[in-house]
């Protein structure tokens, strides 16, 4: 897959796709999700070290402790963005 094609199925332009590679700039949370759902991995599979390999009970562990992480982060957003509603 080339930079162009990954960076038009995630929504963000070339130069952010290249920049990524160089680590000049770093995906979001959401964009680094993105960017696993077009590989088929998990997200924090693109950010370990390639020679730390992990069992499947390790993947699933880490898989749900994402997930948790997120929600919890979506949570603090959504009572942040009320507490300024009021």
């Amino acid at each position: 897959m080339t930079q162009a094609m990954l960076a038009e199925k995630i929504d963000v332009t070339t130069a952010f796709i290249t920049d990524i590679e160089i680590q000049k700039k770093y995906p979001s949370l959401r964009n680094l999700e993105k960017i696993a759902d077009v590989f088929g991995v998990e997200p924090f599979e693109l950010i370990m070290p390639e020679q730390q390999a992990l069992s499947l009970e390790d993947k699933k562990y880490i898989s749900m402790k994402y997930a948790s992480r997120i929600r919890e982060l979506a949570d603090e957003i959504e009572n942040e963005l009320s507490d300024l509603d009021n």
